[in-house]
């Protein structure tokens, strides 16, 4: 990838093209982890929603834990 700088020569030197690539791979890497990073959070925000809705951690499925009397009367008492 080149960045498109104003005065930049086309041609470059190559320990410069070198270190271009060098810093080029490292945003990369470093845009992918933050992506992780930022993935892994969401889940756990979510998460912790789930959990305050009467959700907890289930594995693959949810299910509510309250049984559905109680749910029933809380979203008639909401009426």
């Amino acid at each position: 990838m080149k960045w498109p700088l104003p005065f930049r020569s086309q041609k470059t030197s190559h320990a410069l093209q070198a270190t271009e690539d060098r810093t080029e791979r490292l945003l990369a890497e470093g845009l992918r982890l933050l992506s992780q990073f930022c993935a892994k959070m969401a889940d756990y925000v979510e998460a912790e929603r789930l959990a305050r809705s009467g959700y907890r951690n289930q594995g693959k499925f949810l299910e509510r834990q309250e049984s559905p009397s109680t749910s029933s009367k809380a979203l008639d008492s909401k009426k």
